[in-house]
């Protein structure tokens, strides 16, 4: 990547892993409306320990809330907040 991006390290040096996950999230969210962590771990391969921070970074934010059933199979959901 830095032979096609030279400068792409450098820009993005301000930005922590955090809020890149909180981000990333983000978009996903606006993208999907709904979905289990299972589902957001599964397209990013996150550890469940960032998963679950991303998420909780989402929900402080007010991006997402969580706490949610899907009715057909029974798993938690995490939805855009503006769903609800």
């Amino acid at each position: 990547m830095p032979r096609h991006f030279p400068d792409l390290s450098e820009q993005a040096r301000p930005i922590t892993e955090s809020q890149a996950r909180l981000k990333l999230t983000e978009l996903y969210f606006r993208s999907v409306g709904a979905a289990s962590t299972r589902e957001l771990g599964k397209l990013f391969g996150w550890r469940k320990v960032k998963l679950t921070k991303a998420v909780q970074l989402a929900e402080q934010a007010g991006l997402v809330h969580s706490g949610l059933t899907d009715t057909t199979s029974g798993e938690d959901l995490i939805a855009l907040t503006e769903l609800r």
